[in-house]
């Protein structure tokens, strides 16, 4: 308590003093009184958040507490994403605490705020060349650049999210990703002109598909090996769809000859939104839902691809 912070002690058992003994150490008549019992209330005591929700269920609690109380599990994993929007309001902004514990939503409102400036400042500007002379990119392909820009994005984004859970700390998780992701998708660059944009567009729908789905399975069984060999299995799964994720931007400066340029710009101003509105997918629906939007992204990249009118 001194150091402010709580531990939650639950068993299948009465939690009896031997076992509060065991359990806290130096357990005096000093810190007795720090220690309470949230569950089973005494029947004097009115009903509390841990009864409601044994009794009750979360779904029905939910409504009634200030924070966001549903399980998290492995496709959405962020225990500390408490905050509800319901409670957002402008006078807190002032004060607003670096944690969602007290129901401020604290980081969807930073990624709205990101959001938002992306759409005021950065997409107007990647728009003012069309009010100037000279060759323009037609619509259809500024779109094409911007989608696949989101969707690389939001898939790097969420991959390393995820498989965090394979690979152990961040830290490994961003560096395995990162590398395997970026040194494939130059590869991939290199040979985009000798594989057609069906067979392109076709495997990266397909990898995400197997990465929801498969892959879950994979990761979950070979947990136990040496984190060695899980990043080595991690590389080798991401490996391909880096390799295919590499081949649409290239694929669309030839044709864009000199407006490639104005390609970067639209580029890297949907990887920015991409990076952060996915986010927002995950901490509602999970990383499959983030996942299966970013195909989606691409799918509608290639319909653009091959209108001839786009270009």
């Amino acid at each position: 308590p001194k150091m402010r912070r709580k531990v939650l002690l639950l068993s299948k058992r009465v939690l009896t003093d031997s076992i509060l003994n065991t359990a806290l150490t130096d357990l005096t008549a000093e810190n007795i009184e720090d220690i309470s019992l949230l569950y089973p209330l005494n029947d004097s005591l009115p009903a509390n958040i841990y009864s409601r929700i044994v009794n009750e269920g979360w779904e029905k609690v939910a409504d009634s507490v200030p924070v966001a109380i549903s399980p998290c599990y492995d496709n959405r994993p962020f225990v500390g994403q408490l905050g509800l929007w319901r409670n957002f309001a402008w006078e807190k902004l002032a004060r607003m605490s670096p944690y969602d514990f007290m129901g401020f939503p604290t980081s969807p409102a930073i990624i709205i705020a990101i959001i938002i400036i992306v759409c005021v400042i950065l997409i107007p500007i990647n728009l003012l060349p069309y009010f100037s002379k000279g060759d323009k990119l037609k619509f259809g392909s500024w779109l094409y650049f911007f989608l696949i820009g989101a969707g690389f994005m939001a898939i790097e984004v969420v991959l390393i999210q995820k498989y965090t859970f394979f690979v152990g700390p961040s830290v490994y998780s961003i560096a395995v990703i990162l590398l395997t992701l970026l040194t494939t998708a130059g590869l991939g660059s290199r040979y985009s002109d000798r594989i057609s944009s069906r067979v392109i567009f076709l495997m990266i729908s397909l990898w995400l598909l197997l990465d929801v789905s498969l892959f879950n399975f994979v990761i979950h069984n070979l947990s136990g090996l040496s984190q060695t060999i899980r990043l080595i299995v991690t590389g080798f799964l991401i490996a391909p769809l880096g390799f295919f994720l590499g081949m649409p931007f290239p694929k669309a400066a030839l044709r864009v000859g000199p407006l490639v340029d104005w390609g970067f710009a639209v580029n890297g101003t949907g990887s920015v939104l991409g990076a952060t509105a996915v986010m927002l997918i995950t901490f509602e629906y999970g990383f499959t839902m983030s996942l299966m939007v970013a195909g989606m992204l691409y799918i509608i990249a290639y319909l653009i691809y091959q209108r001839r009118q786009a270009w």
